[in-house]
């Protein structure tokens, strides 16, 4: 509400602005009129997102009621939400599902590194006899004798 309020003086401040730039008869009077149009419309616009945000916000608020007996115990409520019904067991399944996925890959990534640890370090041999092999057989190769 004061933000209501606040919108309607601020648009009684405008209306009464746009009658004075009517009024103005000199350059820097219009300019000066002008500049106070804006300064009010910029703190309108912003008053007005400003409550937009409070709307939509109380428009996805969640107010849950509990009600008990009185001389009862009354539990406070989860803050998660409620965990009976289908969101419960869907938020059950999920969170069993997602560990189940972290067990597995607990298990499998390390295998998994040290196949490629093992590759890398194989594919290290091969290339590093290969580089032997031919310094070998340059070093080796007789030079082929002249022909005349």
């Amino acid at each position: 509400m004061d933000l209501q309020s606040r919108l309607k003086a601020l648009g009684s401040s405008r209306d009464t602005y746009v009658a004075l730039l009517g009024k103005a008869g000199s350059i820097g009077e219009i300019l000066a009129v002008q500049q106070q149009i804006d300064n009010v419309q910029v703190q309108i616009e912003q008053l007005e997102g400003r409550r937009q945000v409070l709307a939509d916000s109380s428009d996805l608020a969640t107010l849950t009621v509990r009600i008990s007996e009185q001389g009862t115990s009354a539990t406070r409520p989860d803050p998660d939400g409620d965990d009976d019904g289908l969101a419960g067991a869907l938020r059950l399944s999920w969170d069993r599902f997602t560990g189940g996925v972290a067990v597995i890959v607990g298990l499998v990534g390390p295998a998994v590194l040290i196949l490629l640890l093992a590759g890398a370090g194989f594919g290290g041999y091969r290339i590093l006899r290969r580089v032997r092999h031919r310094r070998r057989t340059r070093a080796h190769a007789v030079p082929a004798a002249p022909t005349s």
